[in-house]
């Protein structure tokens, strides 16, 4: 393993931390090129965590938001570091996206595209106020799922930005606020990169998609293709990005299962949230007896006596139907 390179993710709280569980066990799966697995996340995440990630980085003081996902750059045991959303699958080797990064001599960088700014072409994640102060006459288009940083003087400076003056001037640069009027790491990775004017990664594959619509997602582990409509759209994207209201879906419970199962991890918790009936629903809907028998072997496997005690009956007489 090359420890000068390695993959990131941010896992804050026991849904995260489940949520980053299926991550790596997808990128163990399905990806050939092992770069190096880190975890960051909260005390209570490190012995959740440890047994999946080859490094586990606890925060001291996590905020539990969107800003945990801005302090990578500086927590994370890497020289280069591809951060990677926890509510993600990869289903296919992406190992090349560092090699090409590196080889591009990229400091900061994401997957998006520049898109020149006119009074039809507004920005998405800030308004007015960034433009004119900063003077900007292009901006970007991308899902924050997945970012490059390589610590470097280039680096420093581009986070520098963000924490001294984007940061402080958050509302009044206009920038898009999520979840109950937070801040987002979109809005500042978005406008810190077009005003340090950053070149984002381009490739002729579709490396992320943001699924839209979960009852388009089909994943063929056994061929590692996927196969999901994008705006209208097929696409084949080598990593899913669920986005967290996607990963409650039946779908996602059942493709997780089957990861799970391969990588014969069956004794991790269950997702504390997830009902007996949408456990229930998610069994319901797989038509095959073999895809039944190994959600079947993944939910027993999780149920443990001071957690789902009461639904065990329930649950071995769904299970009769295997």
């Amino acid at each position: 393993m090359n420890e000068k390179r390695g993959i990131v993710t941010v896992a804050t709280g026991k849904y995260y931390c489940w949520l980053a569980q299926n991550l790596a066990m997808s990128y163990r799966l399905f990806t050939d090129r092992k770069y190096p697995l880190c975890a960051i996340t909260d005390k209570d995440g490190e012995k959740r965590l440890k047994r999946y990630f080859d490094r586990v980085v606890v925060l001291e003081k996590p905020s539990y938001t969107f800003l945990d996902k801005i302090a990578v750059y500086e927590n994370s045991p890497y020289e280069e570091t591809l951060f990677i959303d926890a509510d993600m699958d990869v289903t296919d080797d992406f190992g090349f996206m560092l090699d090409e990064l590196y080889e591009n001599g990229s400091e900061i960088s994401c997957i998006a595209s520049y898109r020149e700014i006119t009074d039809t072409n507004r920005p998405e994640h800030f308004g007015n106020a960034a433009i004119e102060h900063f003077h900007l006459k292009r901006c970007l288009a991308f899902n924050g799922g997945v970012y490059y940083f390589k610590k470097s003087r280039r680096g420093d400076e581009f986070f520098r930005l963000i924490y001294d003056d984007l940061i402080p001037n958050y509302h009044r640069y206009e920038m898009k606020v999520f979840r109950d009027g937070q801040m987002a790491d979109e809005p500042l990775i978005g406008l810190a990169m077009a005003v340090q004017d950053m070149k984002p990664f381009s490739t002729d594959r579709d490396v992320m998609k943001l699924i839209q619509d979960m009852k388009t997602v089909k994943w063929d582990m056994k061929n590692r293709t996927t196969r999901l409509v994008w705006y209208s759209k097929e696409v084949h994207p080598i990593m899913l990005h669920y986005g967290t209201h996607n990963t409650r879906h039946k779908k996602y419970v059942y493709y997780n299962a089957i990861v799970r199962c391969r990588y014969h991890h069956v004794t991790a918790l269950l997702p504390f949230y997830l009902t007996y009936r949408e456990i229930r629903l998610a069994f319901l809907h797989l038509s095959r007896k073999e895809d039944r028998k190994a959600l079947k072997s993944w939910i027993l496997g999780h149920f443990t006596k001071e957690h789902f005690a009461h639904r065990l009956d329930q649950l071995k007489r769904l299970f009769k139907r295997a």
